[in-house]
């Protein structure tokens, strides 16, 4: 196992953009893009811009990990974007970047999961993004 220094915190989270990512697998209802439920190579980006929280019924989790009745009930779980957009709204940060990044992490190789995590940050950073709230199963 890796052992991996965590990186410096935010000098002003007010100033901050923001980006939510989650391995939950959270996706649009049908899954639209074939993101694997398990062994995942692939990310995707989902707008969320002018939502203020997922809805049931729209998103879903399509992980093959855990329960997912709890994330497709409420995908808010999951992918907090309700409790994100109101410390947005509160100025707790500048700015929520408008897409969302989801994977799977069940059984994913540690190989694959490097790989995505590096592709991952080099896109939100050409996209001007300081910091990340990850969330995971």
């Amino acid at each position: 196992v890796d052992k991996v220094a965590p990186a410096a915190p935010l000098a002003d989270v007010t100033h901050a953009r923001i980006a939510l990512v989650t391995t939950g697998g959270i996706v649009p209802k049908g899954n639209p893009d074939g993101l694997k439920q398990s062994n995942s190579t692939e990310w995707r980006a989902y707008s969320v811009d002018g939502i203020d929280a997922l809805e049931p019924g729209k998103y879903e989790s399509i992980h093959s990990g855990y329960d997912a009745s709890a994330a497709n009930a409420n995908p808010n779980y999951v992918l907090p974007l309700d409790a994100v957009r109101e410390l947005e709204h509160a100025h707790a940060f500048a700015s929520l970047y408008p897409r969302y990044i989801v994977t799977t992490g069940v059984g994913t190789a540690v190989v694959e999961a490097r790989r995505m995590g590096r592709e991952i940050a080099a896109d939100l950073r050409t996209q001007g993004v300081d910091g990340v709230i990850l969330t995971a199963t």
